[in-house]
């Protein structure tokens, strides 16, 4: 699994919730799309990331992006969202599910909320 940064131009702040995911896609191939969670807080600004494992034609057209190379973002979509009034929330996730999970807990702790968080996560190997 890999971190995929994506720097938003003018180092802009992208309004979304924790939770939330986009819909990616490469510029000259606009039809073809995939979803994937944002795994950043809405609190940092000037980029957004995702967790992405190298599993098909996209992920691996992801893994071989150089840096300055463009996608297309539309969104940030999706319902389900943390909410600061949530006093303890339980988390039980694997593989790249944990990106949203890892955007949630930033961003409890960039704002500095009392709230509890669990997070049980599982791998498939040791190694990941």
């Amino acid at each position: 699994m890999r971190v995929l940064r994506l720097d938003l131009a003018g180092g802009e702040a992208f309004p979304f919730k924790p939770g939330q995911f986009m819909m990616l896609g490469f510029p000259e191939d606009p039809k073809t799309s995939r979803a994937y969670s944002i795994a950043s807080s809405p609190l940092e600004r000037g980029f957004v990331e995702f967790a992405v494992n190298q599993v098909g034609e996209f992920s691996t057209r992801l893994f071989a992006l150089h840096r300055g190379e463009r996608l297309v973002g539309r969104g940030p979509y999706g319902k389900w969202t943390y909410s600061d009034e949530v006093p303890h929330a339980v988390f039980i996730t694997g593989g790249t599910g944990i990106g949203p999970v890892r955007g949630v807990a930033r961003y409890v702790a960039q704002k500095g909320l009392p709230n509890r968080l669990t997070i049980l996560y599982s791998s498939r190997t040791p190694s990941d």
